[in-house]
């Protein structure tokens, strides 16, 4: 008996020089070869309809060698799938269910992480891929498009010279459910234009949400504003960045500024399109007819409560302001406390130490309101977390706060990326995930290279410009790797340096493509000695 699968390859490899030396002296008698073969018609891996943020979704698919030799199957790499959307956990089952072969991926590719497995004569494989699910939206299928779409390949090269299926590309297939957009308000109504001094008029603002209301993903592609030189739209980090996306139920806040330029009517639009199976444009009419609107301000809109010892308490004063020409109905309550188990320890209260958190209050026009956030901790620890206003202001709105030391924690994953043979001139992806683990803001200075290969690594400039990710938030980095034409080396290495806030100050990431040696003919000289005897 064998003790392992590396005693019994190791084993059958022996048998097989053995049996190619005797052949020599023998004629040249035939080489027994395996065969690749598909066992399922037709030859895919269906996901069925998947939920786009919800991981873990299966899809199998068996193989078979239907040769009289010994297969070996090389390297598996899923290939042309959207770099919104990732497979991952690949799995080489036998039909008894047993694991034989588990390879954790970098989300596109798990070629060159395994040494090769063989597949003895008549045997089965069962290979099964997982589906994760992209935080940032995702470009294939497309929700628009009706049944199954094919979103990349699964390729099983394996050593069947003989035969024209020694590579199989293997469809993956999916679909998901429709999307569809809404806005909210329809209208967005402004004060006529305030004169003020030096003959420029006084800036207002208004807020409108975008919802999906579908089962599916969907993205915000553009949003244009007219008059643009009066109307500007911006999202939460106070520019526009686009696209943006929206899970099923979800919605994204946006604000939009009006900056008169005359004392005439505005009359002007929003226009908001997307990728959403259903309404994916919607219009929102804009004037200046409204004229009795409340305006929400919060000040300050961030809180640093400092270390608060246990059995004490830490406080944080702020004002609630209605800076707008009606009565204002508003609410606030506690959201994404960090770790959750502190939330019971925090409150807002008004200076006379009343509560007020969850329920509505009214502030007529010109009317602001003192209150503070508390923190009684009844635990060491650092906390963050949010204060959220809700009301007839429009949009909601949140501020953070963060008590205690804390600090943010980068998670890079996976540090060691690879890249399979490929063609001169060809183009292929991988990801690797940026998360915040910690409790502040991560701030992501840059992505450099730390040298060159000799064929080229590029990131997008978005991603090696910087970034900013809040707790608990994340990031998926595409890096794309271009193969040189030419020789090449066996093995093009590159470093990339991901410059933090947090400890350590740099994560490295290893860039790797493999360049494998051509196939040359076997001849009778096998180039070994014999094994000596026993």
């Amino acid at each position: 008996m064998f003790r392992s699968l590396r005693e019994f390859s190791a084993a059958l490899g022996f048998v097989m020089l053995a049996s190619a030396a005797a052949s020599c002296g023998n004629g040249l008698e035939v080489v027994k070869s395996g065969e690749l073969r598909c066992v399922d018609s037709p030859c895919e891996l269906d996901f069925g309809e998947v939920n786009l943020t919800r991981p873990g979704a299966t899809a199998k698919v068996r193989i078979t060698n239907a040769g009289d030799g010994p297969l070996e199957l090389r390297s598996l790499a899923i290939s042309e799938t959207s770099d919104l959307l990732h497979f991952s956990d690949a799995t080489v089952l036998d039909v008894y269910g047993r694991s034989q072969w588990q390879v954790t991926t970098d989300g596109h590719d798990f070629s060159n992480t395994s040494s090769e497995f063989t597949i003895a004569p008549g045997d089965r494989l069962e290979l099964e891929i997982v589906f994760d699910a992209a935080p940032s939206g995702h470009g294939c299928p497309n929700p628009g498009e009706a049944g199954p779409v094919r979103c990349g390949y699964l390729t099983v090269v394996s050593s069947d010279v003989i035969s024209d299926t020694g590579t199989l590309e293997i469809p993956i297939l999916l679909s998901v459910g429709g999307s569809r957009l809404e806005v909210d308000p329809t209208v967005l109504s402004f004060s006529p234009p305030q004169l003020q001094d030096a003959g420029t008029y006084a800036t207002q603002v208004r807020q409108f949400t975008v919802q999906n209301v579908g089962t599916g993903t969907m993205q915000v592609s553009s949003i244009e504003a007219e008059p643009s030189a009066e109307l500007v739209v911006s999202d939460q980090s106070g520019s526009l960045s686009l696209p943006a996306a929206v899970i099923a139920g979800g919605s994204r806040e946006f604000t939009v500024t009006w900056t008169p330029t005359s004392d005439e009517p505005l009359e002007g639009s929003i226009r908001v399109s997307s990728t959403a199976a259903s309404s994916p444009t919607r219009v929102i009419s804009v004037n200046s007819d409204g004229g009795d609107q409340p305006v929400l301000r919060v000040d300050p809109c961030s809180y640093t409560l400092g270390e608060v010892e246990v059995g004490s308490t830490g406080e944080s004063l702020f004002t609630v302001a209605n800076d707008g020409n009606a009565a204002m109905t508003w609410s606030l309550t506690i959201v994404n406390v960090r770790p959750s188990s502190a939330r019971t320890a925090l409150s807002v209260q008004t200076t006379a130490n009343e509560p007020v958190s969850g329920q509505q209050d009214v502030l007529a026009i010109g009317e602001s309101m003192d209150l503070k956030l508390v923190y009684a901790p009844t635990e060491a620890g650092s906390v963050s977390g949010e204060i959220s206003f809700r009301g007839n202001f429009g949009a909601s709105r949140s501020c953070p706060f963060v008590a205690g030391d804390a600090t943010a924690i980068a998670s890079i994953a996976p540090t060691e990326i690879y890249w399979g043979d490929s063609e001169p001139g060809s183009t292929s992806t991988r990801t690797f995930v940026v998360s915040n683990q910690g409790l502040a803001s991560l701030e992501v200075s840059s992505i450099e290279k730390s040298n060159d290969g000799q064929g080229e690594f590029t990131l997008r400039p978005l991603d090696s410009g910087g970034f900013t990710l809040g707790p608990g938030e994340s990031r998926r980095i595409p890096v794309t790797y271009t193969r040189a034409a030419g020789d090449v080396p066996a093995q093009d290495r590159v470093v990339l340096a991901v410059n933090h806030n947090a400890a350590g100050g740099v994560t490295l990431v290893n860039l790797i493509a493999t360049h494998g040696a051509e196939y040359v003919e076997p001849t009778c000289d096998l180039g070994v000695d014999p094994p000596a005897p026993y």
